[in-house]
């Protein structure tokens, strides 16, 4: 039997895990665990009050901004990850612009591809050679077409 190809501009929406960004797949195992919590969903509608007087304004909706994801992750060594290495990666393709599909549990996230928007480091324990042993990474993420 042959095979699909998949098409140029098409992902790949399996997983095997908690879910994925590209190429990083969020996983937790025996050995490793690279996974987020407490994820915020946010839809804005940007609406426009007109009106005079006393009387209740009316409304008018203005547009929809892109839905917004925000997500902390909990990196450490004593988990299989090595925190640095992977905050450099992630800082990398936020810089590159990349975006990806958000997929979790199988199913995409949002109605578009996303990117990283901003990401706010706590860096939490070094050794005493001043190597990273934990951080908290702390994702914002948004839509974009």
């Amino acid at each position: 039997m042959a095979k699909k190809k998949k098409k140029k501009n098409q992902e790949d929406n399996s997983h095997s895990g908690v879910g994925k960004w590209g190429d990083f797949n969020f996983t937790v195992s025996q050995d490793k665990s690279y996974t987020f919590y407490d994820m915020k969903w946010t839809t804005t509608l940007n609406w426009e009050a007109k009106g005079k007087g006393k009387k209740t304004q009316k409304i008018k909706l203005k547009g929809i901004a892109p839905d917004e994801f925000t997500f902390s992750m909990r990196l450490s060594v004593f988990t299989g990850i090595d925190p640095k290495e992977e905050i450099e990666k992630l800082n990398k393709k936020a810089r590159k612009k990349k975006k990806y599909r958000l997929i979790i549990g199988g199913q995409k996230y949002g109605k578009y591809k996303v990117v990283i928007a901003a990401m706010d480091r706590e860096l939490k324990f070094f050794d005493n050679k001043g190597n990273l042993w934990v951080a908290v990474l702390n994702m914002t993420m948004k839509e974009c077409r």
